[in-house]
């Protein structure tokens, strides 16, 4: 897999995950970072598909919300 298609995966994983923190709490992505106890600046770049991440950092993020498990955050999107 070369870098255009890691970096559009990740873009579209980014934004899936925004799209749950907007549809799914009322917190900018500031607040949210702080409540999961993520850097904002990581948080933000994870977001936005800006930078590569380890998967723990994925599990972190989706361990928040309770009704949503990992298998069924990548089954909502399209890799």
């Amino acid at each position: 897999m070369d870098t255009t298609e890691v970096d559009h995966r990740l873009g579209i994983i980014g934004k899936q995950v925004r799209k749950l923190r907007k549809e799914k709490t009322d917190l900018s992505y500031i607040d949210f970072a702080e409540k999961i106890g993520m850097n904002r600046k990581t948080y933000y770049k994870v977001e936005r598909g800006q930078e590569e991440y380890y998967l723990s950092t994925l599990i972190r993020i989706i361990s928040y919300y309770e009704d949503i498990s990992l298998e069924s955050f990548f089954r909502e999107i399209e890799l």
